[in-house]
């Protein structure tokens, strides 16, 4: 018992290599997480780093409506935990189908690109990407740059989330203190730098 405890607190304690959602995945145990194998080998994270995760999250404005209305919804984890989560900088990025994407907008769970990107990656994103950059409603129904269009990324492909129309968005860690927000951001860098090929230094 005392050597399981040992283990556990040594696995959760390690620093976070990559936080990752994915929301509204029909079959969550079919996702593919050994494509992020490809990103601990790409920039040398030892035994010593985790990646976090998140593959059952079931979101969309709709749901949110109707266990609102049944007086359920501070009974529902995904409702009540996941955004804070978010705000206080659990997950890097978070990978969604439209549902999902327009919840999370509406709910400012996550943030614009022009605020979540980085100078550097907001360039080449407008510029090489720009046909895959995707509009959600905000908290005040205006449409607003929330995401990118990855559905025919090679790596998503191999992620298998179980869905054909695929995007990356971006938590608002609002609440998460100065040096989890870096490691936001540096983590994010790396996984873009990966999935889109970036030539932008780490």
């Amino acid at each position: 018992l005392l050597v399981y405890v040992s283990i556990s607190v040594y696995e959760n304690t390690r620093p976070v290599a990559l936080g990752y959602a994915v929301i509204n995945s029909p079959k969550p145990g079919y996702i593919n997480k050994d494509v992020f194998d490809e990103y601990m080998e790409c920039y040398n994270f030892t035994n010593g780093y985790q990646i976090t995760s998140a593959t059952d999250i079931q979101m969309s404005m709709k749901q949110y409506n109707e266990l609102y209305e049944q007086g359920n919804i501070d009974n529902n984890t995904d409702y009540s935990q996941f955004p804070l989560l978010c705000w206080n900088g659990y997950y890097d990025i978070i990978i969604t189908d439209k549902a999902g994407l327009e919840y999370c907008s509406s709910e400012s769970v996550i943030e614009p690109l022009d605020i979540a990107l980085s100078d550097d990656i907001y360039s080449i994103v407008y510029t090489d990407f720009a046909k895959d950059i995707t509009t959600a409603p905000n908290y005040n129904d205006d449409y607003v740059d929330y995401a990118i269009n990855v559905s025919n990324n090679e790596f998503i492909k191999n992620l298998n989330v179980g869905y054909d129309e695929v995007y990356i968005c971006f938590p608002s860690s609002v609440s998460a203190e100065s040096d989890i927000r870096e490691r936001n951001i540096g983590n994010r860098r790396r996984i873009l730098k990966l999935i889109f090929n970036l030539d932008i230094e780490i």
